[in-house]
């Protein structure tokens, strides 16, 4: 890490809000060494160029942005979107606002489901990235920008396009639709929206670039921009970290979906009124959201002999788990597992803070903690929001599909079982070793012969 650098980003960090995490540090350093090296300057002669250069400070953070989407990202939340705020509203105007639109695969999702059922959706969508804006009003796609995760809405884009090859492209009358414009989440502006105007805002995925205190700024727009009632939805992976009790937002849940609801501040049944069939169900006391699961998938199939067990990791107990690998931290939980213990095993995982691109191993070993207390209902259900937050993490794929096999559900144990064979094709094209610590002695080869066979019906294990 060059220290060096930290004023660098720090002018990033005051004019974007963005922290970055050290996953991605060591790019950024590479692309400023290669920027000053190229201009002959210093690192604080940089530093000094980006405070008065706004054009060298947009290209620094689009660089820092992270633009990982695709259309129908994160299906439950769309399946929650049709149907208990879109059919109950057939016929109505809508005000909706994607405010961090990336490359315009969430507000084209958003503008074609809610054209799907028959509501005619105002939608404004925003990003700090100039890039990605650009990308956005070109409309071109790649199939890169279809996942596992939102399939079943495929058709509801390809409407709004023309395939040529391996590139679709949005028409423009389409995105005419859609005012798009660029803004700041982190500046001190109002943005461009009218305030008390949204029925519904997407903010997917941005906060984990935040501060606690820039989110709580964050959050104060976003409820002045909402109508009474209104609707803010964070990704999956994000809401968790909200407090129950947010004034003047609650934290609500419909099924697996957590949203927040702005309420009046008088009159709670009145924002009822605004989308009434959304259950109001307070989110349970337990300290956090369910937590978005991972790889339950090596757990689940060394029950039924599909995966070894692999050696115990006493030598790791005097590791804080804090301080430990994710590796050593998984040893510390399969030890305690593998001698029956999962309370010890779940005290171990609740003592470790994991960083933002850490999570999906947290909830990969909560479901491996619930395959060991026998309830493979929720196993399943921390599983598919591991697979939702990252859907090439082939191990929850696995596991999902494993667990809907044993319960019966051959429909979906099909569907996952392909979509892990795909994912480890994937994986190995491009030399990962990611996950390969799962798995024991076995390689990921042996998982995707698996798949076949199951996919095939000559599955093994399948006495």
């Amino acid at each position: 890490m060059l220290r060096e650098l930290d004023p660098i980003f720090q002018t990033l960090e005051a004019h974007s809000g963005i922290t970055i995490a050290n996953a991605h540090r060591e790019y950024m350093e590479k692309l400023i060494l290669e920027r000053t090296v190229g201009m002959d300057i210093s690192a604080s002669e940089y530093n000094a160029l980006i405070k008065k250069d706004d054009g060298e400070l947009s290209y620094l953070t689009n660089a820092a942005a992270v633009n990982e989407t695709y259309f129908f990202r994160e299906e439950k939340q769309f399946d929650f979107l049709r149907n208990e705020l879109f059919l109950p509203r057939r016929g109505d105007t809508l005000n909706i606002w994607s405010a961090s639109c990336s490359t315009g695969e969430e507000p084209l999702s958003i503008y074609a489901l809610a054209k799907d059922c028959g509501v005619r959706a105002s939608v404004s969508a925003s990003d700090i990235d100039t890039d990605a804006l650009a990308k956005f009003r070109a409309g071109v796609y790649t199939r890169n920008s279809f996942r596992t995760d939102g399939s079943k809405y495929r058709t509801l884009i390809e409407r709004e396009g023309i395939w040529d090859g391996e590139r679709l492209t949005i028409s423009p009358a389409t995105l005419s639709r859609i005012k798009i414009f660029q803004y700041n989440l982190a500046c001190q502006s109002s943005p461009p929206v009218q305030d008390g105007s949204m029925d519904i805002i997407f903010m997917r995925n941005v906060f984990i670039y935040f501060t606690n205190e820039l989110r709580m700024r964050i959050l104060a727009k976003m409820s002045k921009s909402l109508r009474e009632g209104g609707i803010l939805i964070l990704s999956i992976n994000e809401v968790g970290n909200i407090d129950r009790k947010l004034p003047p937002f609650e934290k609500l849940h419909a099924g697996a979906v957590y949203y927040l609801r702005k309420s009046p501040p008088e009159s709670p049944k009145a924002a009822e009124k605004k989308f009434p069939s959304v259950p109001v169900i307070k989110v349970p006391e337990p300290a956090r959201l369910p937590p978005q699961p991972r790889p339950a998938t090596v757990a689940a199939a060394a029950k039924a002999g599909e995966m070894p067990k692999s050696a115990d990791a006493s030598s790791h107990h005097a590791v804080t788990e804090n301080s430990c690998s994710i590796q050593e931290l998984y040893d510390r939980i399969k030890d305690s597992l593998a001698r029956r213990d999962p309370a010890s095993a779940r005290k171990i995982l609740a003592g470790r803070v994991f960083k933002p691109h850490e999570m999906e191993f947290k909830y990969f070993f909560s479901a491996l903690i619930y395959v060991e207390e026998k309830n493979e209902e929720e196993a399943l259900a921390q599983l598919e929001k591991a697979s939702m937050l990252n859907p090439g993490f082939w191990p929850a794929s696995y596991g999902m599909a494993f667990i809907q096999k044993k319960t019966g559900n051959e429909a979906e144990s099909r569907k996952n079982f392909a979509s892990c064979k795909l994912a480890i094709e994937g994986y190995k094209r491009e030399g990962k070793k990611d996950y390969d610590f799962l798995t024991g002695q076995f390689s990921p080869e042996y998982f995707e012969m698996l798949c076949a066979n199951y996919l095939k019906g000559t599955g093994e294990g399948q006495e």
